[in-house]
């Protein structure tokens, strides 16, 4: 339950500050995540999109080291919820698409973007199949980190000290 626990924390403490993060873009229009950090053509082609990526993902990295390290035996809730986060911000996208295209709800679709920001040139937050590859690789590497520090731990728990006392002086 330790583990459980520290998992969602981790993501208490990435809301909050995605929180903080969406609330000073909506008043400053300006979306420091969304810096572009590399461009990667290969994982581009890979997952169809335009290969150009901020500290967004990098972020998700993150995290799910955090997550994979903190909370190794649930990798699978934190990859569901990975996964199933993505899919509503890719419905969110479909959503706020679909209401800029319709005349009655065009307004409000402009407002939803305005809110969402561009994060890479006219596309704004949406879900991304790239999300999920950092969000698996940060969980993997997490996991590695989890499993040799605890080797670590458990082989330098396994010395046994022996105390002999002398009594050659009585």
């Amino acid at each position: 339950m330790k583990q459980l626990k520290k998992g969602f924390l981790s993501y208490g403490i990435a809301l909050i500050l995605c929180t903080i993060v969406a609330i000073v873009r909506y008043l400053t229009r300006n979306d420091i995540m969304s810096l572009t950090v590399f461009k990667s053509k290969i994982l581009g082609d890979m997952t169809g999109e335009q290969g150009v990526y901020s500290l967004w993902p990098i972020s998700h990295f993150i995290l799910y080291v955090c997550l994979g390290y903190l909370s190794p035996s649930f990798w699978w809730l934190w990859f569901i919820l990975g996964v199933g986060w993505e899919l509503f911000e890719y419905t969110c996208g479909i959503l706020v698409r679909t209401m800029q295209s319709n005349e009655s709800t065009a307004s409000l679709g402009k407002k939803a973007e305005a809110i969402l920001m561009p994060q890479y040139g006219e596309q704004w937050v949406s879900g991304c199949q790239s999300d999920i590859l950092f969000n698996l690789s940060g969980l993997v590497l997490g996991l590695l980190i989890s499993k040799c520090s605890s080797k670590q731990i458990s082989s330098s728990s396994n010395v046994k000290i022996t105390y002999y006392r002398d009594d050659s002086s009585n």
